[in-house]
């Protein structure tokens, strides 16, 4: 008996699937859809992607952030292949994420994601395990669980149909006028970031080594919204949760490196981030929302910090994190 392959995802359908949301940059070059609950994708590291020339910029990585949205855009592929392009998926939670190699550009990031429905009636939600490798090292293990909605985008999405409102806790409350503490040439200047991968605007309340609150205005000239197709719906237009979550972590990496150059720590060193878990996507973003990121630094360890928060538009809460650690590495000593 001769066993035949599966055909690969065809580059016009993955090309279409860029085009059916904001996505941040092609995230997978080639997929294979295995069967009804296994695909896997391919991702040729390249420094001239979008946003890569601003993540460390004097020694370039590929963000961990963007690991989950290469699991993101692979997991699309396969919620096609099952529910037909008229579907869509979107992630609903991050149960854990961790990050245990770098991938430099000329790496090539090879997934293999397992599928399984889930949900209330047994086909709305898919929990999904991935294996991220560069060759035969395992560059991260990525659980997280999607929710499947109808539609591919171009029809308008009610307001907050993704999830509960209300502030949650940590919030900084009413969205109205904010002092600002530290505007964005400080922050140019203490993270190891440039644009367009800045993702910080103004620092709006400072408890030094303990909390910070940062702000991110999303608007649509970033480069996520660049590839979308004309006509986009509401739903096509949701800022990505890897970029939230990368917003998000930079927050923590300023309040962290603060404390840090405080102490005498040389500059060279760059955070990392190690690993998450619990993590919550309560409802979208748009162009012309305000992000309000809330981060806390639980503890200090001997390895690194361990951290928590929520991001907020206005007063409505649009994520939680339960858990994200983080690592001081020397720029030059990433492997």
């Amino acid at each position: 008996m001769t066993l035949v392959a599966p055909p690969p995802v065809p580059g016009a359908a993955i090309e279409a699937g860029r085009r059916a949301r904001a996505v941040p940059l092609p995230a997978v070059d080639s997929c294979t859809v295995l069967s009804a609950t296994e695909v896997t994708a391919h991702k040729l590291i390249r420094a001239d992607d979008p946003y890569m020339e601003g993540h460390y910029p004097d020694f370039t990585i590929y963000p961990g952030a963007f690991v989950i949205e290469s699991v993101y855009q692979a997991v699309l592929h396969l919620v096609w292949e099952n529910h037909g392009t008229h579907a869509f998926a979107e992630p609903a939670h991050i149960t854990s994420v961790r990050f245990l190699a770098a991938l430099r550009p000329g790496d090539r990031l090879d997934i293999h994601c397992v599928a399984r429905a889930v949900g209330a009636d047994g086909a709305d939600e898919l929990e999904v395990t991935a294996d991220c490798r560069r060759g035969d090292t395992r560059a991260a293990k990525v659980s997280m669980r999607f929710r499947i909605a109808a539609g591919t985008g171009t029809e308008a999405v009610p307001d907050g149909d993704s999830g509960a409102g209300g502030t949650g806790s940590g919030g900084t409350g009413s969205a109205g006028p904010q002092t600002v503490l530290l505007e964005h040439a400080g922050i140019r200047g203490t993270i190891p970031h440039a644009h367009p991968m800045l993702l910080v605007d103004r620092v709006l309340a400072l408890d030094p080594y303990d909390r910070i609150v940062t702000s991110k205005a999303v608007t649509g000239s970033e480069p996520c919204y660049a590839r979308l197709a004309p006509g986009a719906g509401e739903r096509a237009l949701r800022y990505p949760p890897s970029l939230l979550i990368e917003s998000w972590g930079q927050g923590g990496a300023l309040l962290w490196l603060q404390r840090e150059r405080a102490g005498g720590q040389p500059d060279g060193t760059a955070p990392i981030l190690a690993a998450v878990r619990d993590i919550t996507f309560h409802r979208g973003v748009h162009p012309g929302d305000t992000l309000r990121h809330t981060v806390r630094i639980d503890q200090y360890t001997a390895a690194g910090v361990i951290m928590s928060g929520e991001t907020h538009r206005g007063d409505e809460l649009v994520a939680e994190i339960g858990q994200a650690l983080a690592v001081l590495r020397p720029s030059n000593g990433l492997l």
